[in-house]
């Protein structure tokens, strides 16, 4: 779909109709795709823990089994970049994420 898009956007035939059908198909299948994941993974929202009194600390936001969604304050916790290391390395978001899911239980 999108080669086609491009194609006709490069060639100066992209109809307005065209484009309003393949954004409403991607629309259709984006849909259909999260619909798939969500029940083949059991997703399901993790109550966030920003009122316990630490709100400079990550936490699960979503657990879809295969992968996750990570809250990361605007605070001292870095993302391994390989720049800026943080002086403390129990900083590193990847210490975090790494406690949640030991190579024991999750091995590569």
């Amino acid at each position: 779909v999108l080669d086609i898009l491009w194609a006709c956007h490069f060639s100066g035939q992209l109809q307005r109709q065209m484009l309003q059908a393949a954004r409403t198909l991607l629309m259709r299948l984006a849909d259909l795709i999260g619909r798939r994941t969500s029940m083949a993974y059991g997703a399901m929202l993790v109550p966030g823990n920003e009122d316990d009194g630490h709100p400079g600390t990550p936490h699960l936001v979503l657990d879809l089994g295969d992968r996750g969604v990570v809250y990361k304050p605007p605070s001292f916790w870095q993302v391994d970049d390989g720049k800026d290391e943080p002086a403390d390395d129990a900083l590193r978001l990847s210490q975090f994420t790494q406690a949640m899911h030991p190579v024991r239980q999750w091995p590569l």
